[in-house]
């Protein structure tokens, strides 16, 4: 598992300096477990001023039991921004 997360990693490291990020501003993290549970403690232990997550197009189970996205949403106590 430590081969994959350094390899996920080692990927969204290439993104931010593929498009020239500010790596005193954008950070990478790679993290096992519940993916809002992770984007959400890892937000606040930062703190961050901006979470950036993705999310498809919701279908009648999203709407009743809620999504990754929605939930950092919700709980984040910072900015937003979804992408479609």
């Amino acid at each position: 598992m430590d081969d994959l997360k350094a390899e996920a990693k080692s990927q969204l490291e290439a993104i931010i300096k593929k498009f020239n990020l500010p790596a005193d501003r954008v950070q990478a993290h790679v993290a096992e477990g519940s993916p809002k549970d992770k984007i959400l403690e890892m937000a606040k232990k930062l703190p961050a001023d901006m979470v950036i997550i993705a999310s498809h197009r919701p279908d009648i189970t999203t709407y009743l039991l809620g999504s990754n996205a929605a939930a950092v949403v919700r709980h984040a106590e910072c900015s937003v921004l979804v992408v479609r």
